[in-house]
């Protein structure tokens, strides 16, 4: 599958993609970012995407839209929505691709209800089913010897590390996309065979 993750960061959200040895190209402004695999530093709001994707995944920055701003900052007035806008008009652009935004839980005062949560996170999109397990909320467990280990090479507990999907979201994410190519490509198949 070829995979376009926008405002990618550390690339939590597509790192499944990426073990699977799909076609991933990352996307993020932050030139702290550069030494993560597969991206490129570019603002989304700007960055030509060029090839027909099978999946979009967009993170853009929560900060403004989560439960601690409203906390410690009052009323969320006049956001910014350029870059959630931008990674809408990406996925205009690639109608059949699987797109699925994540950001914080007050970005549904501006853009509606999510389809699902998980945690801290709030997923819009065509989501499908994602796991329900009990992952460390900042981005994977702290233990070498689980599957969502994430090595802390960045600084530990940094908004970075809180914003990285969890593998096991990243996985399903993986998972339902597949499922939903396989079966676009099976009914391209019937309807070009003239089968019912």
């Amino acid at each position: 599958m070829r995979v376009l993750d926008l405002c990618c960061g550390l690339g939590g959200a597509s790192e499944a993609f990426v073990r699977a040895g799909d076609e991933v190209t990352r996307v993020d402004n932050d030139p702290r970012f550069a030494k993560v695999p597969f991206t490129v530093i570019a603002d989304v709001r700007t960055f030509d995407e060029g090839v027909d994707w099978d999946v979009i995944l967009a993170s853009p920055p929560c900060g403004q839209f989560s439960k601690v701003r409203r906390m410690f900052g009052g009323p969320i007035v006049n956001p910014d929505l350029s870059i959630v806008n931008a990674c809408f008009a990406v996925r205009r652009r690639h109608p059949r691709a699987v797109f699925i935004l994540e950001n914080a839980c007050h970005l549904k005062d501006f853009i509606g209800p999510p389809a699902c949560r998980r945690g801290a996170r709030y997923f819009w999109g065509d989501v499908g089913i994602l796991p329900t397990g009990t992952w460390n909320k900042w981005g994977g467990s702290w233990e070498p010897s689980r599957p969502s280990y994430v090595p802390k090479g960045w600084q530990t507990g940094s908004s970075e590390d809180r914003a990285r999907w969890p593998l096991p979201i990243s996985e399903a994410v993986r998972h339902n996309a597949a499922v939903l190519d396989a079966l676009l490509v099976a009914v391209t198949r019937r309807s070009r065979s003239g089968v019912g």
